[in-house]
């Protein structure tokens, strides 16, 4: 039986597991792959509040890994996603069946992975060129930058007024695909690429 726990931080991230990753990654050879909200409730991450969920998430799964946005890491300073990742490794003690991952800086900028889609979705041409230049000035979705006012989700806010993170989230990514996803996220990619293997090699 092959088991994969993932630990997320909120709803949004829990809807996209369920109607994204789950049927993906059970395509790929894992039996069981199951979102578990931080705390059974959500919230703002820590390294503490990460170190005593994965204790507990570790022992029911073959393989335990984590899906937090970097922006709401509480006690980060000044860290990057890497560093946490290393960071989360070094408080779980070293557990050999964790895969620590840490979006940047949100896991909005995976939408920002299409953004005629998102146009399409929302009936609005018009935000097109706006969506673009955001691209432009960042570089590349996982760069939408940690500013309270410019994260991935404040833009769409912004932009598209009905925007609503659980309801939209998903829905955007099943419109837009992982295969298109992972060719603008590099980061993302190598995580879910890691996750992909697991199954194969054993």
């Amino acid at each position: 039986m092959m088991r994969l726990g993932i630990s997320v931080e909120g709803p949004t991230e829990r809807e996209f597991v369920n109607r994204v990753l789950q049927p993906h990654l059970k395509s790929c050879g894992w039996d069981i792959v199951k979102p578990v909200l931080l705390g059974n409730q959500g919230g703002s991450v820590s390294l503490h509040r990460f170190r005593d969920e994965i204790r507990l998430l570790s022992p029911n799964y073959e393989w335990v890994t984590t899906l937090y946005d970097l922006y709401r890491f509480e006690g980060r300073e000044g860290r990057d996603a890497g560093d946490l990742e290393a960071k989360m490794s070094d408080v779980a003690g070293g557990l050999s069946n964790l895969i620590p991952y840490v979006q940047r800086y949100e896991f909005e900028a995976l939408v920002f992975s299409d953004t005629e889609i998102i146009t399409r979705e929302f009936r609005a041409p018009n935000a097109l060129k706006e969506l673009r230049d955001v691209l432009v000035e960042c570089g590349s979705p996982e760069n939408i930058n940690h500013n309270y006012y410019t994260i991935p989700s404040r833009r769409l806010q912004r932009i598209f007024p009905t925007y609503d993170k659980v309801v939209h989230g998903a829905q955007l990514a099943i419109k837009i695909g992982l295969s298109q996803i992972k060719s603008q996220c590099p980061r993302f990619a190598h995580w879910l690429n890691t996750l992909e293997a697991i199954p194969q090699k054993l």
